[in-house]
Parts: C-alpha cells; sequence; structure tokens
C-alpha cells in the first residue's frame, strides 16, 4: 500500500511510517542493519518526541531506496507548492522514437480530459482529478523525451 505523503505533519513523522511500513517489504530491524545504524538509533532519530536524536540529510536517499519509496519527495514538492513527477526510462526506437510518441499521446489524452471538462461550463471534484493526473502524466512524459534528448550523441 503506497504511503500518503499529504496526510504528514513533518517529514520526520512520514519517514518514520516509511521505515516501519516499507512499500520494500523490509523490515524496520532490517533497514537499520543495512544503514548501519543501531535499531534503538534509528528509532530514535525518526521519532519526532526525541531532542536527543536528529535523522541526517544524508540518510535520505538511502532510507528511500531501501523502503522503495518516494513519498519523501512528494512531501516537500507539496509542501513547496509543487509535484515531483519520476520520469521513466526511455530508449531510442528509431527516427520516431517511444519517448515522442508516449509525449504526444499523454498531452492528447490532457487536453481530452481538459476539453470534456469545459463542455458544461462546470468542473466536477473527478474531472478536476482526471485532467490533473493526465497532465501529470503529460509533464512526465515530456520531461522523459527532454531526458532522452540530452542523452542522446550530436552530429557537428
Amino acid at each position: 500500500m503506497a504511503i500518503d505523503p499529504s496526510i504528514y505533519r513533518s517529514l520526520v513523522e512520514l519517514l518514520y511510517d516509511i521505515a516501519h511500513r516499507a512499500p520494500s517489504g523490509r523490515s524496520f530491524a532490517q533497514i537499520a542493519e543495512l544503514m548501519n545504524k543501531p535499531y534503538s538509533t534509528l528509532a530514535s532519530e525518526l521519532n519526532s518526541g526525541v531532542e536527543t536524536h536528529k535523522f541526517g540529510a544524508g540518510d535520505l536517499l538511502l532510507l528511500m531506496e531501501l523502503a522503495d519509496s518516494d513519498a519523501p519527495v512528494d512531501f516537500l514538492a507539496q509542501k513547496r507548492g509543487g509535484v515531483f513527477v519520476k520520469l521513466p526510462r526511455v530508449t531510442a526506437n528509431g527516427p520516431m522514437d517511444k519517448a515522442s510518441i508516449k509525449a504526444v499521446k499523454e498531452f492528447g489524452e490532457l487536453m481530452g480530459a481538459y476539453g470534456q471538462a469545459l463542455e458544461d461550463g462546470k468542473l466536477s471534484l473527478a474531472e478536476r482529478k482526471s485532467i490533473l493526473k493526465e497532465g501529470y502524466e503529460a509533464v512526465a512524459a515530456v520531461m522523459a523525451l527532454l531526458r532522452h534528448v540530452e542523452d542522446m550523441e550530436t552530429t557537428a
């Protein structure tokens, strides 16, 4: 079950839950061991009520990898008024590669959802969610395309 970062008041509370309910299936004890920390130390670092221990920013990526969770960056992006979009890996597949096709497809779906919502001049909650979902998927596809172009070798 995915962890919803929007329900947390602090990043430390979110990290505590990620370590205890890791989507990777690892136990808290396994995560502590893989982070080379005693169980009690990691437990104290992730307990917002303990003032003597603080979870280091340098440990954040390792915890995210071990727990297989992007919820911390989702949380930070939300708090800053943004959104985190994980980019898919793309590879070239001829002149019109898959990344280009996906970007166009996702943009078409976004415009379709937007056009459908405008038909009656009112925006329902379901329509809003659909537009946002399609929009974020379109952004991810365009960003994947741009990353692909950045990775391509140029001919001079």
